[in-house]
């Protein structure tokens, strides 16, 4: 039973056709992929969030396009509070990329009074927060679980401070998927991904898509599984 605070994310729309998610040894259904926390909806011209229950009003989330989930749910759930439970064996059965979940979404947002106040207008519970730099730049970085998927939620420093210029929505700036032997999705995928290197959690390790393998707007990487 999901007991976390505010909406789940069920389903997210994502770009880069079915072909090149299949060839990424993905099982993909009807433009769908179906993994333990979280279906991936994709061929989609922008990233859109399924979220369950929809609050009342809500058709973006700081300008991502926010929407309600499809009625094809994780092997026929039907509740919010099922979603993500699905084992990831069952879900993932004879996948060759030996990826089972989400590690966790990134999205990068335009500024942090209004991602800050958009957190807490979801009801989303802000578990963690820290001074980072993402891409070579300066940013905070705060974590809050969306149900079953975490999302690493990333303001630059810079647009924090008084400015002329325009807002900008946020995007889905990443994807880390999380593998069960990251050694053996990193010789399936071959030259399209980087070799496995420590990642910032303590005892994991990481590797990282190359840019453009999906889409140039989307940075992919792949992990080790939480212990």
């Amino acid at each position: 039973m999901n007991q976390r605070p505010g909406p789940s994310l069920i389903e997210l729309d994502l770009p880069g056709s079915p072909t090149t998610w299949s060839d990424l040894g993905f099982v993909v259904v009807d433009d769908r992929i179906t993994l333990a926390n979280l279906v991936l909806v994709v061929g989609s011209p922008e990233p859109r969030l399924a979220l369950d229950p929809v609050p009342d009003g809500v058709g973006d989330w700081l300008g991502l396009p926010v929407r309600p989930i499809s009625g094809q749910r994780h092997g026929g759930q039907t509740s919010a509070d099922e979603a993500g439970t699905t084992s990831a064996t069952s879900a993932t059965t004879a996948t060759p990329n030996r990826i089972t979940g989400v590690d966790h979404i990134v999205i990068m947002t335009p500024e942090e009074r209004s991602t800050v106040e958009s957190i807490a207008m979801l009801g989303w519970e802000i578990r963690r927060e820290r001074l980072s730099t993402i891409a070579g730049v300066d940013a905070v970085q705060r974590f809050v679980w969306a149900g079953a998927v975490l999302l690493e939620i990333v303001t630059p420093v810079a647009r924090n401070q008084e400015s002329d210029e325009e807002p900008v929505a946020a995007q889905v700036w990443g994807v880390s998927f999380a593998s069960s032997d990251l050694d053996e999705t990193v010789s399936f995928l071959g030259p399209r991904s980087g070799p496995p290197r420590a990642a910032v959690q303590p005892g994991r390790r990481i590797a990282t898509l190359q840019r453009g393998v999906v889409d140039h707007r989307l940075h992919v990487a792949i992990m080790t599984a939480r212990a």
